[in-house]
């Protein structure tokens, strides 16, 4: 039994573990690396969910307020961009639909990730009222596509270009993910 006033060592289950190291343990951690498979399956299932996401819009009354709405309420920092004519906004999710399925089927990957991004932030950008929190996440998940490479594997781009094809892939591209 300790005295009075003594300190009293914590029991090491309560102790936080160690910190992460010297900078070449975060490096080794960061760039070892990993199977490609799980960056495979979140290019081929996100992309193509987002499709859908994107083609119910053109076709289910989420189009309201892009299309038949006669006010149109823009987000402070985005006052420029406008939903504009109907047949733009169907273009604007058209296009949306085409970049998603190329992301999905690894064509054009970095480019069509790239376009998917920018789309998807415009169409929240475009309207404050038709605000769905997950297009937030979908544009986000673009623009992580966009920095890794899952096209190395199950794609149309690393069959035209086997230099490009791969499988592994380094770690931080599946902790971007997580």
């Amino acid at each position: 039994r300790p005295q009075a006033g003594a300190l009293v060592p914590f029991p090491s289950w309560s102790r936080p573990p160690p910190r992460g190291g010297s900078p070449s343990t975060m490096n080794e951690r960061l760039f070892r690396p990993v199977d490609i498979a799980p960056l495979v399956f979140f290019r081929i299932v996100g992309p193509a969910l987002i499709a859908m996401e994107c083609a119910g819009h053109a076709l289910t009354p989420f189009r309201q307020p892009y299309v038949e709405a006669s006010f149109h309420l823009s987000w402070s920092l985005t006052p420029w961009l406008t939903a504009g004519p109907p047949p733009l906004v169907y273009a604007h999710m058209a296009a949306n639909v085409v970049a998603a399925i190329l992301v999905a089927i690894g064509c054009s990957y970095r480019v069509a990730a790239v376009a998917l991004a920018l789309g998807l932030a415009a169409l929240v950008a475009m309207e404050q009222t038709a605000y769905i929190n997950h297009t937030y996440l979908y544009a986000l998940y673009a623009a992580i596509f966009a920095a890794i490479p899952a096209n190395g594997a199950v794609s149309l781009d690393a069959k035209r270009r086997p230099q490009i094809a791969r499988s592994t892939v380094p770690a931080w591209c599946l902790y971007l993910l997580r």
